[in-house]
């Protein structure tokens, strides 16, 4: 079956269910997914197509960046402009990053929330802690996030 899920080259993990025992390649969450908020909507996978106009996704081959923008427009109106870029650093295998650029094209409050989707693991045990190990291989590893804010946003905890 398909799914979303993170790879990292050599982290291998030994599944009696899967390949007869021998080693398959893990999957760590997707670390990519940012949510964005206004009102009591969401943008999503559930987000109706006609709300989404201007998509368009580009790949940069030469320094594995992935750039996706499109404009999103509520159920009363509210148009955000919207550009995720997706980088996967090659110069450093362990580090990736996630840039958000959101323009609102109306006044108010919006939310922002990064978000590790582990229904995309595989062949791991994932600690509540971020922390994971490999099934029969017993590698050890983390996933993080960490979120900056731009100039000009203000930052609400909840």
């Amino acid at each position: 079956p398909r799914y979303d899920g993170a790879f990292v080259s050599g982290l291998y993990a030994a599944d009696p269910a899967v390949a007869e025992g021998r080693e398959a390649i893990a999957a760590l969450p997707s670390w990519t997914g940012i949510d964005v908020g206004v009102g009591k909507e969401t943008l999503g996978p559930d987000t109706p197509a006609g709300r989404i106009s201007h998509y368009r996704q580009t790949v940069f081959l030469s320094c594995g960046l992935v750039r996706t923008s499109l404009r999103w427009t509520t159920a009363d109106g509210r148009a955000t402009d919207l550009t995720y870029e997706v980088l996967a650093d090659r110069s450093d295998v362990h580090t990736g990053a996630v840039r958000l650029r959101m323009t609102p094209r109306w006044s108010g409050a919006a939310t922002v929330t990064g978000r590790l989707d582990e229904r995309g693991a595989r062949r791991i045990t994932l600690r509540e802690n971020g922390t994971f190990r490999t099934l029969g291989t017993k590698i050890e590893g983390a996933v993080a996030q960490a979120m900056r804010r731009g100039s000009g946003v203000v930052e609400t905890l909840r």
